[in-house]
């Protein structure tokens, strides 16, 4: 997009173009020369260009002030929106490998290969907040990748939840699968269409809030029926997770009622599953 200080360009950012698919998660600062500032009113213009519809209503609120004031505040978000995400995608790559590799070693531990694969996939899952720019031809396939990934990271935390109760049923196991293939299928089938990637982003993630209840209560159950610190840790970073997700969704959908219940929270469009997630992961490498 594009900025004018009282008719007078000021800034740009890059937009996504014919060869290039841009996706801004990083926040932006930006001054405003002190010479084109005038006393009384002064106007500024912001041209906002989506990566696609209807993402030109998902700009966060902007926040003016002295640069000495809004420093800090950039710095901050720009560590927890971008480093904090690379260092995620390394840790849950090692980590999940070196679980893989446990697995591969002791085939009966189940749990270590539901954990190491959870690791991978969020680790795939979180390069959305690490890549901005992407060439127009991977773009499809990327979407593709994060919605299988965003999917896998929700049934196999499922399945995780039920082995760890000694709960599992071959048709509850079948019905997770079935869903998790349905959103990266429907999106395939849909030509990768704008049309396909609303319908997955709004309906089929919808239906993975159900699965992130079941995980909770799953564990939760497990407590109470054996309780100890391990089980008793791990179903209240559960329940963290759950209410972080569902947050974040209601945050994407732009939720009326959520802004109307958090307005000046909701406009900064800050998510948190991310934060949930990691705690989740750092707590079932501690349980196992």
């Amino acid at each position: 997009g594009r900025v004018w200080l009282n008719g007078q360009l000021i800034g740009a950012v890059p937009e996504t173009s014919e060869r290039n698919r841009v996706r801004w998660e990083r926040p932006h600062l930006l001054a405003l020369p002190p010479s084109l500032l005038h006393s009384g009113a002064n106007l500024l213009q912001l041209r906002v260009a989506a990566s696609q519809a209807p993402a030109a209503a998902m700009l966060p609120r902007l926040v003016l002030g002295p640069q000495s004031a809004l420093q800090q505040q950039f710095d901050q978000r720009l560590f927890f929106v971008r480093t904090v995400p690379v260092i995620t995608v390394v840790v849950s790559l090692v980590a999940g490998l070196f679980a893989l590799y446990i697995w591969s070693r002791r085939r009966g531990e189940t749990l270590y290969a539901i954990a190491g694969l959870v690791g991978v996939i969020w680790a795939l899952r979180t390069t959305t907040f690490v890549f901005d720019v992407l060439p127009a031809w991977a773009w499809p396939i990327w979407r593709l990748v994060y919605h299988a990934s965003n999917g896998g990271f929700i049934v196999l935390l499922s399945l995780f939840a039920l082995h760890l109760a000694r709960w599992q049923r071959p048709w509850l196991v079948r019905l997770l699968v079935g869903w998790w293939a349905l959103g990266p299928l429907v999106y395939v089938l849909g030509g990768a269409s704008p049309g396909a990637e609303e319908w997955v982003a709004r309906w089929w993630v919808a239906g993975l809030i159900p699965m992130g209840v079941l995980a909770a209560l799953v564990t939760v159950l497990a407590a109470w029926r054996r309780p100890s610190a391990g089980y008793i840790v791990i179903a209240a970073v559960f329940v963290l997770t759950l209410l972080s997700g569902v947050h974040d969704y209601l945050m994407a959908v732009q939720s009326a009622w959520f802004a109307a219940l958090l307005p000046q929270w909701s406009a900064h469009r800050f998510f948190l599953l991310h934060y949930g997630a990691n705690l989740l992961l750092l707590t079932m490498g501690g349980l196992i």
